[in-house]
């Protein structure tokens, strides 16, 4: 079959290629949980802690006042299917990564032929970006770009009730989509001289669901406006564009999106062709990702989560830029290969994530009654303190601090088994720690033997975090001041002998 006959069939039967679209999206973004045992280690237990508690208790954690939209939707799945919090952590993000696909062709269509419509769902069910944004636990954005999606489709049809709708939800999922999608539509109205009557319900709107006391994101903005507030003018530092250098930034692009670095490549020459609505939305998307470096200080938002909106201008312009239209499938290689030669192990930890053996040394912990006692002190690398952090929050109470429910955890694991340990040694190699220290338990595990994950927040001063991956010497083996409690399938459980 030609490709023109090809094309002309899928436009004819686009519901059919889009469900297939939807099922293909969705296994691609759950692959990475399918391939391990359990969550990965980028704060999918964090979030995982809430949901149980959710799901535990039937109320949110206090903190939280009002949950995330998701929270709501993965506890009716709980409440209708009976699957567990683990299940529902695993797979959420993922199908709704893959109804995103109807949701961008919802928008496409709306400035583009059904074809080339077709195309650039095609293109975005394999993108990177997204991928890395719905394959895991960790946040609620991908919610919000489903809404986004049909909000910014509604503003090209001019269907302004039904805008106001999906505004009150995009809100209650995630902040960003909110004040990415607000930006775009104030500019282009703007920019288009459009007499929008409905700008002023928008911008209401928009104060509700992120600063009143309704809202999922009050303690989020509360935070940012304390730093500004703390630090004025001086949380602006534009040094911090200089962040990455030239060959970090080269490996990342090769490790983690190609395909994004092969649509910049094909698009932006072309730029002349995009329409101004396309122009608007790489430039809000452009200005987001410069700003998140220079507030990089505040700790509240990083430039890799800004990838994900210039990429979606891209998606958009390439059908109709391209001539061949046959390329543009070929671009789905390099889409694919990018995840699995690094991007997930870089932007996930994918390959960081616990084993089915360390697991099941986690289970005899919590069946013994390990999680039961608060203040001790615990040695395992970032992995293994996820776990622990999140089922001695589940375990021990129903509320932990209002500051959030792993703050104390954080310091005691993460911060410290990296600053006081791993950065003992001044080498990149191993873990040859000098001494034992004060820890109650060490977790060792063959994982951590052949390469330990070990993290450093630095929240100020324009420094990345600190990530380092190592194999762990086992100190404790040979120490009198500590007995085995645990020695089974390549885990050791160490507990200090005057506990």
């Amino acid at each position: 079959m030609k490709v023109g006959h090809l094309m002309d069939w899928a436009e004819h039967h686009r519901s059919i290629v889009l469900l297939v679209f939807v099922i293909v999206g969705t296994l691609w973004k759950a692959y990475p949980h399918m391939s391990i045992f359990g969550l990965m280690a980028s704060d999918e237990y964090s979030s995982w802690a809430l949901l149980e508690h959710l799901f535990r208790y039937d109320e949110p954690v206090e903190y939280l006042i009002v949950p995330y939209l998701e929270f709501f939707l993965a506890y009716a799945v709980h409440l209708v299917t009976g699957l567990g919090s683990i299940t529902i952590a695993k797979f959420i993000n993922p199908v709704i990564g893959g109804l995103c696909v109807l949701a961008f062709y919802y928008l496409a269509v709306g400035f583009m032929t059904q074809r080339e419509a077709l195309l650039s769902s095609l293109l975005f069910t394999f993108s990177e970006p997204f991928l890395y944004r719905s394959c895991y636990f960790g946040s609620t954005e991908i919610l919000g770009f489903l809404f986004m999606f049909i909000f910014l489709g509604l503003y090209i049809r001019k269907k302004h009730l039904w805008m106001i709708t999906t505004m009150a939800l995009m809100g209650y999922s995630h902040i960003l989509p909110v004040i990415f999608s607000m930006t775009v539509v104030f500019l282009d109205t703007v920019l288009t001289k459009k007499k929008h009557k409905w700008a002023g319900i928008f911008f209401i709107l928009v104060i509700i669901v992120i600063g009143s006391p309704i809202s999922p994101h009050r303690k989020l903005v509360f935070n940012f406006y304390r730093v500004v507030t703390e630090r004025g003018w001086s949380i602006l530092t534009l040094s911090n564009l200089f962040m990455y250098n030239l060959e970090e930034l080269i490996l990342i692009g090769l490790l983690g999106y190609l395909g994004f670095v092969a649509l910049f490549i094909i698009t932006i020459p072309k730029f002349r062709q995009w329409t101004g609505f396309e122009r608007v939305i790489l430039g809000v998307g452009i200005a987001a990702f410069l700003g998140s470096f220079v507030l990089y200080d505040t700790a509240i938002i990083g430039p890799r989560r800004f990838i994900i909106y210039i990429t979606i201008p891209l998606l958009l312009v390439v059908p109709r830029i391209v001539n061949r239209k046959l390329l543009l499938p070929m671009l789905i290689v390099p889409m694919i290969i990018s995840p699995l030669i690094g991007g997930l192990d870089n932007f996930v930890f994918h390959g960081d994530s616990l084993t089915s053996e360390e697991i099941e040394a986690m289970q005899w912990l919590e069946d013994n009654g390990y999680w039961l006692t608060r203040g001790v002190e615990w040695f395992g690398d970032w992995s293994v303190s996820q776990y622990i952090e999140s089922h001695i929050y589940v375990n021990v109470e129903r509320t932990y601090d209002p500051k959030g429910p792993l703050n104390v955890a954080d310091v005691l694991l993460r911060e410290r088994t990296m600053k006081e340990y791993v950065n003992e040694t001044g080498s990149q190699n191993t873990t040859t720690f000098q001494s034992i220290g004060s820890w109650d338990y060490a977790f060792i595990s063959d994982r951590m033997r052949r390469r330990g994950l070990f993290i450093v927040p630095h929240f100020f001063g324009g420094r990345r975090p600190t990530i380092v991956r190592m194999p762990v010497v086992d100190i404790w083996e040979d120490s009198s001041e500590f007995k085995i409690v645990y020695d089974k399938n390549g885990v050791t459980i160490y507990e200090r002998k005057d506990i």
